[in-house]
């Protein structure tokens, strides 16, 4: 999460975060703010066991995603850079 955050912004970070929690069915609001309700899901999923894992597979496919639409928006530009970014996501 930390090196996502340095190469895209906090906010974007955050909010791939909170998109993630979202997918394990936390309800946390994607608003790119850490808070106590974003702090609290990711407690409460890593307290289950196999939530660390749930929160990292969906967090590196929301990673990934925020990579592709940067790529989709800025077109060829930002293209060349696709695969060096998926590898970063998922690493």
């Amino acid at each position: 999460m930390l090196d996502f955050a340095v190469n895209v912004g906090a906010h974007p970070a955050v909010c791939c975060l909170q998109r993630a929690l979202g997918v394990c069915d936390s309800g946390v609001a994607v608003d790119g703010l850490i808070g106590p309700a974003t702090i609290a899901a990711t407690k409460a999923l890593v307290d289950t066991g196999s939530g660390e894992f749930a929160i990292m597979v969906e967090l590196r496919h929301e990673c990934a995603a925020f990579y592709r639409r940067i790529a989709a928006a800025k077109g060829q530009s930002a293209r060349k850079y696709l695969h060096g970014w998926l590898a970063r996501a998922y690493a």
